[in-house]
């Protein structure tokens, strides 16, 4: 199991061995906080170094000015280093950032944020005379990790030049398609690890000058080999089995995908490997937040045995006994027996010709569902799917039904007779769904409210039955970082609206309190909440996860929030009741705690 100092990445520990090397040639006695600075300048592939280097701070003069606020000391030969107050201060606030970030690894960004949070030293000097301030720090490691390192590599960013030709393909065809259709490509499960292990070697040409693309192509080589294991049919010993360990090791930096941490956990319980399968778990734990429904599947056992871990591993790693106590009570409440209806219906639905897939979404599978959660199944059309064949599937399990419920979109409903599970199927064609996808990843089209939802709807749910892997497919493409042009286009609909335009709900308020108009009031509250929190998911560029818990979900997904968030809608809440001039007065504060941010963020 990793404890605090594992989480350092790779960069990160060299880092800490390079400030050591600094403190040795000023011959002082301590690793200090100007030591880590020049160690997070030297280690010039990481994204602190990059930072430093955009805002103009150079090694030699740093190093200058370290010398001359700093004597030499008596240091005795072969004696063991030790941090000084300062510098364990920015170990425990780099852990701190990571953990705000939603982060599982600590790299040289954090060690950098944790350097600029400190409020004194040599380090935070050295960059005060520089004319570096924490602000400027911030800001600048922002922008790389939302720009640089998590966007997916352009054309013109990759060489054509590669072994890869041997398969038929370059970089941009890699990066470019889903990880199944390189596997239904390639022929034979040797030619599929050779091809992954290729891709492999073509991420290590592009570490130092192009690390999104070095990042894609370890991604899709882990994807492939994962694929390959599950078509194998999960075998106990796959030989690629240290591969899969490696690409593990070097993705450590980066938060994953949903379901590669699914398909790697599964990888891992099933090859023996229960103590990096305790890791994956510890990490997704960390970075996302993952579905009871995998881990009721998986067995309590994993959690159960990170209960037994120590209660500072835990806490080094975000975590807390009273998160897995209450994962433990999730499980519990909801039970084997939705895993075994969803699955069921699912395998009834498989049996009609039209359906193409079957996804388990909601509550259950974005890790948020309680004892009261229902089943939310979609199911995924190549053509019209009539109302009789879908009463069949219903009338095995239970009756009455509505059927062909078309008051929110084609669906059925019903409460199961045996378990009185509440299920709801809903119905999307294929052409539909894909559309959607393609308005905001390629279209970047934002609406009033709820833009991003039906995307959070695909990279969330869980397939159940997937006819020809069209859904794996799109939900590999639904797993992309959340592109900048629709972060502006979501702002340029909603934001306006609040109080800039004529027709702007605060306006439409003022009017509405003015005649005493209560149902007007609320109307218009509930549709400024929907473009406040569209804008709100935006910023922390998170899909959009629906209409329920918002306020408690954005406090736990978005690390940038208007100040004192929770206090101010919900007192807009309270001030709807009167329909007064306090209503108002209580919206213009929480709009202007969101142009704080906006303006903070550099989107005002």
């Amino acid at each position: 199991m990793p404890n605090k100092m594992e989480r350092f990445s790779q960069r990160a520990r060299r880092v800490l061995s390079l400030a050591q090397e600094e403190a040795e040639r000023l011959q002082h006695s301590y690793i200090g906080t100007e030591h880590l600075l020049l160690g997070l300048i030297r280690e010039d592939g990481g994204v602190a170094a990059r930072v430093l280097r955009e805002l103009g701070v150079e090694q030699r003069r740093v190093e200058d000015l370290v010398e001359r606020m700093t004597r030499a000391g008596g240091r005795t030969a072969n004696r063991q280093l030790d941090l000084s107050p300062g510098a364990k201060k920015i170990l425990v606030l780099a852990v701190d950032e990571a953990r705000r970030m939603g982060h599982h690894y600590i790299g040289t960004e954090h060690l950098l944020l944790g350097l600029v949070r400190q409020t004194d030293g040599v380090a935070i000097d050295v960059l005060k005379r520089l004319n570096v301030s924490p602000e400027e720090v911030r800001r600048q490691v922002r922008r790389l990790l939302t720009e640089s390192l998590v966007k997916p590599p352009s054309v013109a960013e990759v060489t054509e030049e590669s072994d890869l030709g041997k398969f038929g393909l370059s970089v941009q065809h890699i990066i470019g398609r889903p990880a199944i259709d390189l596997l239904n490509q390639v022929t034979g499960d040797e030619s599929v690890v050779a091809l992954a292990r290729l891709i492999f070697e073509e991420a290590k040409k592009h570490v130092h000058n192009q690390e999104a693309t070095a990042h894609h192509l370890r991604l899709k080589a882990l994807d492939l080999l994962l694929l390959l294991y599950e078509r194998e049919g999960r075998p106990a010993a796959p030989a690629y089995k240290q591969d899969v360990d490696l690409l593990c090791d070097f993705l450590g930096e980066y938060d994953l995908p949903g379901a590669t941490y699914r398909a790697l956990l599964t990888f891992y319980e099933k090859t023996g490997q229960f103590s990096r399968a305790e890791d994956i778990l510890f990490f997704w734990l960390q970075a996302d937040r993952p579905d009871h429904l995998l881990v009721v599947e998986a067995g309590t056992a994993l959690v159960q045995r990170l209960q037994q871990l120590p209660e500072s591993v835990l806490r080094a790693g975000g975590l807390a006994l009273e998160d897995l106590d209450r994962i433990l009570q999730d499980l519990h409440a909801l039970g084997k027996s939705r895993v075994d209806l969803a699955q069921t219906l699912a395998a009834r639905y498989s049996a009609l010709e039209p359906v193409e897939a079957v996804a388990l979404g909601g509550s259950l599978a974005s890790g948020v569902a309680d004892k009261d959660s229902d089943i939310d199944l979609y199911v995924f059309l190549r053509a019209d799917l009539p109302p009789q064949d879908r009463a069949r599937i219903v009338s095995e399990t239970t009756t009455p039904a509505a059927i062909d419920n078309s008051f929110w979109g084609p669906g059925d409903e019903w409460r199961d007779a045996e378990t009185g599970i509440h299920v709801d199927v809903i119905f999307w064609s294929v052409a539909w769904t894909d559309d959607q996808v393609d308005r905001v990843l390629s279209w970047y089209e934002a609406a009033v409210g709820y833009s991003t939802c039906v995307w959070h709807t695909i990279r969330i749910s869980q397939v159940l039955f997937d006819r020809q892997g069209w859904f794996h497919k799109l939900q590999e493409r639904a797993n992309a970082p959340y592109p900048e042009p629709l972060v502006r286009a979501i702002l340029a609909k909603n934001y306006p609206i609040l109080r800039q335009h004529e027709s702007a709900y605060l306006h439409q308020l003022e009017k509405a309190v003015a005649r005493g108009d209560r149902v007007s009031v609320n109307h218009r509250v509930a549709a400024f909440l929907a473009s406040y929190f569209d804008i709100l998911f935006a910023i922390n560029r998170v899909p959009h996860p629906g209409e329920k818990r918002l306020i408690d979900l954005a406090e736990q997904r978005c690390p940038r929030l208007p100040e004192d968030m929770r206090n101010y809608i919900e007192g807009l809440l309270r001030a709807a009741a009167h329909a007064d001039q306090r209503l108002l007065t209580q919206l213009g504060a929480l709009i202007d705690r969101l142009d704080a941010l906006l303006q903070a963020e550099g989107l005002s």
